[in-house]
């Protein structure tokens, strides 16, 4: 019987073995034919042991030597199913790692160690890690082919929520989740959705929630029962039945993390037509600064969700009316009297002074979340601290694009890690900008059109970072409807970098 089993081990010693002396020998595959040429033979590799295996299974009289047969027959043969079964649930990122690397799950055939971080990072947020965790799949993430630089943005985006950065990876799960069935294996886009989703919720943004988990046919079970649920709690009245509702989560998978959502969503009834925000102005100053205040706490807990906006509008134009009274004023200078403040200090010094301290307070959230002051008007008190805000975010904007500028003329190259942060941030800045205000479209696009342009042709044909070049231009394509020959120019690089 020890012979058999000397000669396993001696198979699996080989194979990782030559796993790792091709990672070291050669971590860049210069060409695609040699990325085919070691896919044929992983294949090839993974059928003789598999084979060998079952004939080791099928023939051995020890039931150890059958057993054992029988394990790394499946290793072998479904790496990516054992791994996710088995291997994840322990928070053993390394082992994951070299699993995916040195048996190639079918998901990630042409670049295992793209596979093996994917894996790892998955294995990782199972458990409390470190810093130095972390840093071991990014120096494991090098090692993957250039060739196919597509498959790497799961990885990337995990990485980056390891390293608790919710902005990159969020663009990162935005492109793969658009792009589809054309992206990679329904595994894959699955975690992409599915962290979309928790993120958006995790915020209480139901309604992106909604949009994101109900979209296109290649809804996942998970994101789409959140979505339906979703539906119930913000009270649609075409949110389904509390039968449905079980009937979904019974179907879904991670049942004990839904449950406490599922729990609060039959305790909400749905409503019978849909719901209208109007409501009447607040006449009284200490009231609306009371639900003011409520209202920025919610803003930056939760989400600035519509109903959150809308209330947050009426505040504001409660707050505007009751300054442009006279009612305040005597109000204030009775009070004044009351209490013996100095004379010197009259009501309007007092109002004024209440205006500034309300801009101060609110200009952050409003920073953060534009969309809160989409429709203020230009005679609010709020408005020279809103178009303040406008040209900081303007700055920002161009002093990102002078660097694009400056990095295409000098060709200078940066880890594609750190190229996807950069991009993510100045798409963040520009989003907010039109949330905030819509009619600078085109002149964003005027900014941002050459420097990224010119950017994304040098990612694509000097650094062949085709992923990335071709996000920028579908970001720049959906902003140049004032623009028909830029558009045209962004319309054939899109369709070169997707080839």
């Amino acid at each position: 019987m020890s012979s058999p089993i000397a000669f396993i081990i001696i198979i699996f010693v080989i194979r990782m073995w030559i796993s790792h002396s091709k990672s070291e020998q050669n971590p860049h595959p210069a060409s695609t034919a040699s990325t085919d040429r070691g896919l044929i033979w992983a294949v090839l590799i993974k059928f003789l042991l598999s084979f060998f295996f079952f004939i080791t299974f099928m023939a051995s009289d020890s039931r150890f030597m059958a057993v054992v047969a029988m394990i790394l027959s499946a290793v072998v043969c479904f790496p990516g199913l054992i791994i996710d079964l088995i291997i994840i649930p322990f928070g053993a990122y390394r082992i994951a790692y070299w699993i995916a690397v040195t048996f190639r799950p079918l998901s990630f055939l042409k670049d295992r160690y793209t596979g093996g971080v994917f894996y790892g990072a998955l294995a990782l947020a199972r458990q409390k890690y470190s810093v130095a965790d972390v840093n071991w799949l990014l120096t494991k993430f090098d090692l993957g082919t250039t060739a196919l630089e597509k498959q790497k943005e799961i990885a990337m985006a995990l990485l980056a929520v390891l390293n608790h950065d919710r902005l990159t990876a969020r663009v990162l799960f935005q492109f793969i989740d658009e792009s589809g069935a054309s992206y990679g294996s329904r595994r894959i886009r699955r975690v992409a959705r599915d962290w979309l989703v928790a993120d958006a919720a995790r915020h209480g943004d139901w309604d992106k929630v909604i949009f994101i988990g109900e979209r296109g046919m290649a809804s996942q079970r998970w994101s789409y029962a959140v979505a339906r649920i979703g539906e119930r709690l913000i009270r649609r009245p075409t949110a389904l039945n509390n039968w449905q509702l079980w009937l979904l989560w019974l179907l879904a998978p991670r049942r004990k993390m839904l449950k406490p959502l599922l729990m609060r969503a039959l305790s909400t009834t749905r409503l019978t037509r849909s719901r209208s925000y109007t409501q009447t102005l607040t006449k009284k100053l200490p009231e609306a600064l009371a639900k003011l205040n409520h209202i920025l706490v919610v803003a930056q807990t939760e989400h600035a969700s519509s109903a959150t906006q809308a209330r947050f509008l009426n505040i504001i134009n409660s707050i505007d009316h009751i300054f442009g009274t006279t009612d305040l004023s005597a109000h204030i200078e009775t009070r004044v009297q009351a209490i013996n403040v100095t004379p010197n200090v009259s009501a309007e010094m007092i109002i004024l002074m209440l205006r500034e301290y309300l801009v101060e307070l609110i200009t952050p959230v409003v920073k953060q979340f534009p969309q809160l002051a989409q429709d203020i008007r230009d005679t609010s008190f709020l408005s020279e601290s809103i178009g303040k805000i406008k040209h900081d975010l303007f700055e920002d904007i161009e002093v990102r694009c002078n660097d694009y500028k400056n990095r295409t003329t000098t060709q200078t190259r940066i880890a594609l890690f750190l190229e996807w942060q950069t991009w993510a941030q100045c798409r963040e800045v520009a989003d907010r900008l039109l949330i905030l205000s819509p009619s600078s479209q085109d002149a964003l696009f005027r900014v941002m059109f050459a420097p990224v342009c010119n950017f994304s042709v040098f990612q694509h044909n000097i650094l062949e970072r085709k992923a990335l070049a071709y996000n920028m231009s579908t970001w720049l394509y959906q902003y140049s409807e004032g623009f028909p020959n830029d558009a045209e120019l962004l319309a054939g690089n899109m369709a070169v970098y997707d080839s």
